[in-house]
């Protein structure tokens, strides 16, 4: 694979898309815009709490970012929220400014591979 292609099965699980898709019919593409809409603010909101070192906050926002991430099969996004939640958890806040960056990325390869599977 050369240059920045995504490997949608490398993002999000294939069989979760599928089985979401056979479960949903149609309402596979609200699912998908209403997860986007929402994780997209969520990040808003952990990029205000980072900034302002409210562990509280972010452990909120990464443990909701986590769960609806994983309900839609991404791979490596969910474990990110997971690792930032952590952090938020025991107030250790060094790390978040380079673990949202991850997050940022790795949202914006799962949004365009779900953008892709609801078209």
């Amino acid at each position: 694979m050369c240059g920045n292609m995504i490997n949608p099965s490398d993002v999000v699980k294939t069989e979760t898309i599928v089985e979401l898709k056979e479960i949903l019919a149609d309402d596979f593409n609200v699912l998908v815009t209403s997860y986007l809409e929402d994780a997209q603010a969520r990040i808003k909101k952990l990029q205000l709490a980072i900034e302002d070192a409210d562990a509280a906050v972010i452990k909120a926002e990464a443990h909701s970012l986590k769960g609806s991430s994983l309900n839609l099969g991404a791979r490596s996004l969910p474990e990110l929220c997971s690792q930032l939640e952590s952090c938020g958890d025991t107030d250790s806040l060094e790390d978040t400014p380079a673990l949202f960056s991850q997050i940022e990325n790795e949202f914006l390869r799962v949004e365009t591979v779900l953008s892709q599977h609801a078209s």
